[in-house]
């Protein structure tokens, strides 16, 4: 299992299952190697980020294919961003998860603290999370 930045020859795959990014969109994240992907014989999971407030790296997604979830792929994907994020000089990073989806307890066990909430009309309470990585 390999974990890295996507690359161009990953559009195809990151396409056919990335519905939710327009594809223009979704070269542009390549580009600026905003989506880490888990590579075996060909894309199985994929962590798409940017920065919130433009300062602090904020993971939009996180997504495995079925086959390949209880597996740890998801905690080596979050590691590597994590990683990437620090050596790119951020101290913090974050996410969020709607209140009904158990990822809430995966980032905990990641150390990811609740940091408050939202909601939005005909939506789950979305919580979201900080997690320190520097000094």
């Amino acid at each position: 299992m390999e974990i890295r930045f996507a690359t161009a020859a990953d559009f195809g795959a990151l396409r056919r299952l990335d519905y939710r990014v327009a594809p223009d969109h979704l070269s542009d994240k390549i580009g600026r190697r905003e989506i880490i992907v888990a590579f075996e014989d060909d894309v199985v999971g994929w962590l798409r980020f940017g920065l919130f407030w433009d300062s602090i790296p904020f993971m939009n997604l996180l997504f495995l294919l079925d086959e390949f979830r209880g597996k740890r792929i998801g905690t080596r994907l979050v590691g590597f961003w994590e990683s990437e994020m620090k050596k790119r000089g951020f101290q913090r990073v974050m996410t969020s998860t709607q209140s009904n989806e158990t990822a809430q307890h995966f980032y905990r066990k990641l150390g990811y603290t609740e940091i408050g909430g939202m909601k939005l009309p005909e939506e789950p309470f979305e919580l979201f999370f900080l997690k320190k990585i520097g000094e």
